[in-house]
């Protein structure tokens, strides 16, 4: 909940390959077996890609030549499910050696086939693809075109019918642990563009910095809690590339929170822990717990950290500086997803260089920020009817508190703000998010808000309150979050102790 001013306002052997006649060997090493190389590739002829590791085929049958240069002896192997690919050989001594790709007609849709060729702990990975019968080609797509037919399907779910395929790098670390699932991961294209993936195997093992080439026939667009996710097989990707590093995007606060970066690696720029002192990143025995970030301003957004996470009981740095981070959207509300402590490395541990925080009177700034993380923190209860209590609770990585009169009987509950200072602001507003499910009756009863510049302590019921209209989640939403952004009332403003109060009430039941 926040309550805020108004503004006026991330020794091998050596192995290359070159298709054709061409041949590069990078080393400087005096002995081969010495040489710690990644393989490189070139090329001379039409339908041969060397930077995409692929050789692409019409519908006809036909082959293709490549060579192959080593420092040992190598073998080739193919995938599952690959009759259609043959190849002359599938192992050979070290020196370079002629190897020949066919493939049969194509009578069906596109297709596309891997081999893999490896000698001792170097290997790189060759796709084959082939058009389709009605000349039907695989065509690479960016992340944002496939967001855009995403979102011009109209549909909650979109399945992938046709052969496209996505090059990206993982721009997340699974070594890291700051995931709520091994499922999970980030992707990036060259443009800059973002996307979250979740694998259908219970785990993936892409590390960060590995660039794929991503088979989408068949893989699934959806939304959780607002963020656009891809979801596809280990066995639909081929990682063409590893160690590729990716540059964040440096970006403020406010930037953020006025544009699209979700996916995107980021570094937010000249920021501190709100909450500091004696504190880790992780607490709690939710599934992920958030830390608020600010900046001079008094802009905030939060820092989300994983059960799982490697860096979970580190304290957090003391200082300012800036932060790198993967960005999400969680429920209309962005959240950064650090992946290690090197993208922490830019914060300073020195307290005297953080910045002032806001005073009452500043346009802008939160005069009360209470993020209700499973406890009711600096508000206090009071029941008034019954045995309904405010509790705190944790859900699919969300920390709220929650109230519920089941089986309790009637009930009438106050959560109460503590004192706030208005005498010097003219304009504020009241944010906070809420859920309702199960609700029989009038919903508008169960759950309303109320500010008093009369109430000291106790009974809430012994003095005056004056309503604050926002409109509840429809009855029928079901635990579905909605933001709430309303005024609260003129007649506070000037006032040196004002409270704001949560009230629940219902009915026996």
């Amino acid at each position: 909940m926040n309550i805020k001013k108004q503004q006026k306002w991330k020794s091998i052997s050596l192995l290359v390959f070159a298709f054709t006649a061409s041949l590069f060997l990078f080393t400087n090493c005096g002995s081969d077996y010495d040489v710690n190389v990644a393989p490189q590739v070139a090329f001379s002829e039409n339908g041969i890609v060397p930077e995409r590791n692929e050789v692409s085929f019409s519908q006809e049958s036909g082959s293709k030549t490549i060579e192959i240069t080593s420092n040992r002896e190598w073998t080739i192997t193919k995938e599952a499910n690959t009759d259609w690919i043959d190849i002359t050989l599938i192992k050979g001594e070290e020196g370079k050696t002629a190897v020949t790709i066919t493939v049969k007609s194509n009578d069906g849709s596109a297709r596309k086939g891997f081999f893999t060729i490896e000698a001792s702990t170097a290997k790189i990975a060759i796709r084959v693809n082939q058009a389709s019968v009605d000349g039907k080609e695989f065509k690479y797509y960016t992340i944002q075109e496939l967001r855009n037919m995403y979102t011009e399907s109209g549909k909650d779910t979109w399945t992938v019918t046709e052969p496209l395929l996505l090059e990206a790098v993982v721009t997340s670390d699974r070594v890291g642990g700051n995931s709520t699932s091994l499922k999970n991961g980030f992707l990036q294209d060259k443009n800059g563009v973002g996307l979250t993936f979740r694998v259908t195997e219970s785990i993936h093992e892409f590390d960060m910095g590995d660039e794929l080439s991503l088979d989408l026939e068949g893989a699934v667009f959806s939304q959780y809690a607002g963020a656009v996710q891809l979801g596809f097989s280990t066995s639909k990707a081929m990682v063409q590339a590893t160690g590729v590093a990716v540059a964040p995007k440096e970006v403020t606060i406010e930037e953020v929170n006025s544009g699209n970066y979700d996916g995107v690696l980021v570094k937010v720029k000249d920021v501190q822990f709100q909450e500091y002192t004696g504190l880790a990143y992780f607490e709690g025995t939710a599934s992920a717990h958030s830390r608020t970030l600010e900046n001079k301003d008094g802009a905030k957004i939060v820092a989300r950290t994983a059960r799982y996470a490697k860096f979970k009981d580190e304290l957090l740095p003391k200082g300012s500086g800036n932060i790198v981070g993967i960005l999400s959207v969680f429920n209309n509300n962005w959240q950064l997803n650090i992946r290690n402590l090197n993208d922490v490395k830019e914060m300073s541990n020195d307290e005297s260089t953080r910045y002032a925080q806001n005073t009452p009177g500043t346009p802008g700034g939160d005069i009360l920020n209470e993020p209700f993380a499973a406890k009711i923190g600096s508000f206090t209860e009071h029941r008034v009817v019954g045995e309904a209590d405010w509790f705190g609770h944790s859900y699919g990585g969300e920390e709220y508190v929650r109230v519920t009169g089941f089986e309790k009987g009637a009930n009438e509950n106050w959560l109460v703000s503590p004192a706030m200072n208005l005498s010097e602001v003219t304009d504020a507003r009241l944010t906070f998010r809420n859920a309702v499910a199960h609700w029989v009756g009038d919903e508008d009863k169960t759950l309303t808000v109320w500010a008093t510049s009369k109430y000291e302590s106790g009974d809430p019921t012994k003095v005056e309150w004056e309503k604050v209209t926002f409109n509840l989640p429809p009855a029928g939403s079901y635990y579905e979050w909605a933001d709430v952004s309303t005024v609260i009332p003129k007649s506070m403003m000037g006032k040196t102790k004002v409270h704001i109060a949560f009230r629940y009430t219902n009915e026996e039941g």
